[in-house]
């Protein structure tokens, strides 16, 4: 019963975010998965380059590519060369695709509001310790 739970709580979740980012994705000109590119770009320390992007949302390697060769075709990022590095690009967000982004934070927050409106400060400690054990078990796993 828990997991089915879980599944469906994060289908859900997923379905929420892109019904509440579609008007900007109309706005944008882009699909909802390069509104949520830009917004790990802006919001994220873990990285700049596709490599980093496609570790982090668990992406494939070809979807990212093509999401950041309509981005920068639509003036949304820049590629820089790495200097240690000719075959590494950094990806770089243009004052356009920062407005997108901030646009994508606020839908973010706008939804973990809907998605915590009925749990009590004390659960969301319970939740955030029991989350922090599912992040080691599964990083742990993943590193085997």
């Amino acid at each position: 019963m828990r997991d089915s739970l879980i599944n469906t709580c994060g289908m859900k979740m997923r379905k929420l975010l892109d019904k509440k980012s579609e008007v900007f994705a109309q706005k944008y000109g882009v699909r909802n998965v390069e509104l949520e590119i830009l917004l790990f770009l802006y919001h994220s320390p873990c990285g700049d380059t596709a490599k980093d992007i496609v570790e982090e949302k668990n992406i494939s390697k070809a979807h990212i590519s093509k999401s950041v060769d309509n981005l920068r075709a639509k003036g949304f990022v820049v590629l820089t060369e790495d200097e240690n590095d000719r075959r590494k690009r950094h990806i770089e967000l243009t004052e356009k695709a920062v407005e997108a982004a901030k646009n994508m934070l606020e839908v973010h927050n706008e939804c973990k509001e809907v998605v915590m409106r009925y749990v009590t400060d004390e659960e969301k400690e319970l939740m955030n310790q029991i989350m922090q054990k599912m992040l080691r078990s599964l990083d742990e796993e993943l590193q085997k």
